[in-house]
């Protein structure tokens, strides 16, 4: 049968009927025995509850439901990170493509490392490069420029050339560009190479084996 519950309020006596089945149910599923129950709700005034121990009550029940909740969550969280036990062969890799720079063409490759910021073969990766507007700086894709994907780039993995641009011609120390184009013009004379238009090639791409300082004055070798 369902047992009567008073509750007394400031507003008044406020009467409900609880089923104990439910309220066993809801004590044992946050964590409360009956012994803790009672003790907490009539350990008032004249055997009594107050509203203080109600408050209280409620909100150990919420934290202990929201607990339970985010348990709950972190546990299927992790169930979903988790790979399947078993695997079943469904096909094989046909091709593979690098993608330098942003909406424009692929570059095609037999296989590449997958990094933490995407394919990588050496110093080719996947959308390092992008085009962007000389005018404001701003970068463009192909949904605005679809013709984008024509541009081919080319990458020499095996001699890496790196070639000058325009910017070479302005003088570091005044900041204006050289109305000759040099050293633009005279390098064009002698630093060309066949594929690579009318950009000079000169000094070599350098990278670090092992990190460290360095400082004017150190002795530089060449092995």
């Amino acid at each position: 049968l369902p047992e009567l519950a008073r509750v007394v309020s400031r507003r008044g006596l406020i009467s409900c009927f609880i089923s104990e089945r439910t309220k066993r149910h809801q004590r044992n599923a946050d964590g409360l025995s009956d012994e803790m129950l009672s003790k907490l709700l009539n350990d008032g005034a004249g055997g009594k509850p107050t509203a203080g121990q109600l408050l209280a009550v409620a909100a150990g029940v919420g934290v202990a439901t929201a607990l339970g909740y985010g348990v709950y969550r972190l546990l299927q969280y992790r169930a979903a990170q988790q790979p399947p036990s078993e695997w079943h062969r469904v096909g094989e890799v046909s091709d593979l493509w690098i993608y330098p720079i942003k909406s424009c063409g692929a570059v095609r490759v037999r296989q590449f490392q997958c990094s933490p910021i995407g394919p990588q073969v050496g110093f080719l990766r996947d959308r390092i490069f992008m085009v962007v507007k000389s005018a404001d700086g701003k970068f463009i894709t192909g949904r605005s420029h679809p013709t984008l994907v024509l541009v081919q780039p080319a990458f020499d993995a095996q001699y890496e050339r790196m070639t000058l641009c325009l910017f070479t011609n302005v003088d570091p120390e005044t900041g204006v560009s050289s109305p000759e184009q040099e050293p633009l013009t005279t390098l064009r004379k002698y630093r060309l190479k066949p594929g690579l238009g009318q950009s000079p090639v000169v000094g070599m791409q350098m990278g670090i084996r092992t990190l460290g300082a360095i400082g004017l004055g150190d002795a530089v070798y060449v092995g």
